[in-house]
């Protein structure tokens, strides 16, 4: 091998080498690897990378939109990804993250928070809700509810909001605390349709001349502390009455919301609206 051929190899080995450590074709590689692994279609628009840290950790974030559906990749600090596909409601269409990463995101703070309930208890899958305020920030909040023996807790929440652009995690609201000392209820002895009945018969005698509209039953729940009106650790129907009638003379509109003792039939004062 002439010094010219043994020249050129060399130039040959370096050029390559400098082009595959090059951070532009590492970054270039990543992105296809990303699009093949979420299966973007080819008219998907490439939203940018951004990078969180609020939540102490690095998350690095690949997104690509096509019309209302949303692509995500989420590479951690460890070097893990994981992907996302959802499809955005009609309220949603401005949103540039989707609730399933935003969910992920919030899984250090909801595990902090969960950790201390006792075992039979189980936190259902959380509801999203978009947010976007005048000054055109973008949030998500997540709200999980809790479970006791299949019963649900009624007002015992855990509520997150996501920032889309920072990725910050604050806390909203949280009453898990407050089911800690919950136990399991005896089964009920008051039906449905009998709490039904009975939310439905203090309607009547809350408006004169009063008609029904409608009436909803929430299901069956436990109580925690912190109401005025009704004790902790009830088994409750929740029910709701909508209807009209005349009050001091004037027609109205109300709606009422009523907790009927599942043991004992009481009715608990309701809300009305």
């Amino acid at each position: 091998m002439t010094l010219a051929a043994l020249i050129l190899i060399v130039v040959i080995a370096s050029a390559v080498y400098i082009n595959e450590t090059n951070p532009e074709t590492q970054e270039r590689r990543q992105l296809q690897q990303l699009r093949e692994t979420l299966n973007t279609p080819s008219s998907a628009e490439y939203l940018g990378k951004r990078i969180y840290t609020a939540t102490g950790d690095v998350n690095t974030v690949y997104t690509w939109r096509d019309q209302a559906t949303l692509y995500e990749a989420l590479v951690i600090q460890e070097g893990a990804t994981k992907t996302y596909t959802y499809t955005l409601q009609r309220d949603e269409l401005n949103a540039t993250m989707s609730p399933l990463l935003a969910q992920a995101l919030s899984e250090r703070l909801f595990t902090e928070a969960t950790q201390a309930l006792p075992d039979y208890f189980e936190a259902t899958e959380p509801t999203p809700s978009y947010i976007r305020y005048f000054n055109l920030e973008e949030k998500w909040q997540l709200n999980w509810g809790l479970k006791l023996a299949n019963y649900t807790v009624f007002d015992a929440d855990f509520i997150v909001e996501v920032s889309t652009q920072t990725g910050n995690v604050a806390i909203y609201i949280n009453s898990l605390n407050e089911a800690i000392e919950l136990t399991v209820p005896e089964p009920p002895t008051i039906t449905e349709e009998q709490a039904i009945d009975i939310a439905t018969e203090s309607y009547l005698k809350q408006l004169e001349y009063s008609i029904i509209l409608s009436n909803t039953s929430w299901g069956l729940g436990v109580t925690i502390a912190g109401s005025d009106y009704i004790p902790p650790n009830a088994l409750v129907w929740r029910i709701s009455v909508s209807g009209m009638g005349y009050e001091k003379e004037n027609m109205v509109h109300a709606s009422t919301a009523y907790h009927i003792d599942a043991h004992t039939g009481e009715n608990y004062i309701g809300i009305t609206v």
